[in-house]
């Protein structure tokens, strides 16, 4: 830690004595923070300030680190891989909001979806990609099928303003996710992939 946040990021490999660095951030204005994939093969290493940052990868298998999005004037809100050699990136400017997909060592970037509303999570599996998203007034999940552009909506229940993805590598076409409210519960969901209709599994019972 330097100035009160984590400023050096090294790498521990088990039978070696000496850690090696592989970050040193000497700008005060930035944070280093750490977070997983969904597929568990890489760790996702941001470095933020208030208005911009980058995103690199750390291979768990080889322990290689490569960055993948530059500082630029958009932001990336997350980093997510999957099964296959494609990254995917939530990111956002001022006013537009869009999930991209890249990869290691190129600079191509396709646009899987574009929203004014705020992209606060997403998950893909197969051709589907999930993604939650709000404004000023509502929270919702859009569900889209890559292959042929559908785009359907899927509303909560009215009154959410949590929704929560429970986020794992696999090949079903159900997922689960939590919502709730300030007057509501935490309730459990499976939704179906292929139809966007959910069920309720659980839910919590407020204590006193």
């Amino acid at each position: 830690f330097e100035n009160n946040r984590p400023s050096k990021l090294f790498l521990h490999t088990i039978g070696e004595k000496v850690d090696r660095l592989l970050l040193h951030e000497n700008d005060i204005e930035y944070d280093i923070e750490l977070s997983k994939t969904t597929s568990n093969q890489y760790v996702v290493v941001t470095v933020e300030s208030k208005d911009q940052n980058d995103i690199s990868i750390i291979n768990c298998s080889t322990g290689e680190f490569e960055l993948i999005f530059p500082q630029r004037e958009k932001i990336v809100s997350s980093l997510d891989h999957f099964k296959n050699d494609d990254f995917f990136i939530s990111l956002h400017s001022s006013y537009d909001f869009q999930i991209i997909k890249t990869g290691i060592g190129t600079k191509s970037m396709d646009t899987l979806y574009s929203s004014p509303k705020i992209i606060d999570d997403f998950y893909l599996n197969k051709t589907r990609l999930l993604v939650t998203e709000y404004d000023m007034f509502d929270m919702e999940m859009r569900l889209i099928d890559l292959d042929n552009g559908e785009n359907k909506v899927i509303e909560p229940q009215k009154g959410i303003n949590t929704l929560s993805l429970i986020k794992q590598e696999n090949d079903s076409d159900s997922l689960y996710f939590f919502a709730e409210s300030s007057v509501q519960p935490v309730q459990t969901f499976r939704l179906s992939l292929e139809t966007g209709k959910y069920d309720l599994i659980e839910e919590e019972k407020f204590g006193y």
